[in-house]
């Protein structure tokens, strides 16, 4: 059932959270293995799942979720290998989640494109279920560009009328960094890892201050599905596309 959240911009919203998940393996598993370099370490990775964005998409586990904002807006057109968030002049929270991507461990990957926007954010979310989620969320454009901070979502503190978002650096409300391209058609590719009890953060494929020395340590989830999000902030319009998406688990 609809509840009310205090938007991270201020204000009440009422906001619908999916009570069912997944509980099957992840599908389309690839046959050969792979492997992945993560800053001084290197760790064998199986890929298994690989969003081809194809006419199918909508037939590969896609579900749009609202958090805030109009929960029947038309927020997604489908384009070459991408898909566009287009985002209104009013404050939105738009996740995107595939329940193909059932995982316990798993890094999940995702790579956008800044198309126009005054102000907005993306991100990429594991561990998605019914008690919340962890979320790497990076400002794009507007006054906070260039930076990211790390989210758990904690159904328990919304149903109790608390804020939800639950930063995981406490000591520090934003991280900046260079490593995020700014403007204007470019593209960044965001990494989260969340396995066991230990999160850390890449973008464009470099680990970043929040985890680069020690890795962000959480057990409140332990497992759930894979997306994506994109917020506007009720300055400008947003058009955003999705072009990469994978999820690794060990």
């Amino acid at each position: 059932s609809a509840q009310a959240q205090v938007s991270h911009y201020g204000g009440l919203r009422d906001v619908e959270v999916p009570t069912e998940r997944s509980k099957s393996a992840v599908s389309n598993t690839a046959d050969s293995s792979g492997s992945a370099d993560a800053s001084a370490e290197s760790e064998d990775l199986s890929e298994s799942f690989t969003e081809s964005f194809d006419k199918d998409f909508w037939d590969r586990g896609w579900t749009p979720r609202t958090l805030i904002g109009n929960p029947n807006g038309d927020y997604f057109v489908m384009g070459p290998k991408r898909l566009s968030f287009k985002l209104p002049f009013t404050e939105v929270y738009e996740y995107l989640l595939n329940d193909q991507t059932a995982h316990t461990d798993g890094r999940i990957e995702a790579t956008f494109e800044n198309i126009r926007s005054a102000e907005a954010s993306y991100g990429v979310v594991c561990r998605y279920n019914d008690l919340g989620w962890y979320e790497l969320r990076v400002n794009i454009a507007g006054p906070l560009q260039g930076s990211y901070a790390v989210y758990k979502y904690d159904q328990i503190l919304k149903n109790n009328g608390q804020v939800p978002y639950v930063r995981l650096h406490p000591n520090m409300i934003q991280y900046f960094t260079s490593d995020l391209k700014l403007g204007l058609n470019v593209r960044n590719k965001l990494g989260l890892d969340c396995t066991g009890n230990k999160i850390r953060v890449f973008i464009n494929d470099k680990e970043q201050a929040a985890t680069l020395n020690a890795p962000i340590i959480d057990g409140q989830f332990a497992d759930g599905i894979a997306g994506v999000m994109v917020e506007s902030y009720g300055k400008s319009t947003v058009d955003m596309d999705f072009v990469g998406f994978s999820v690794t688990i060990p």
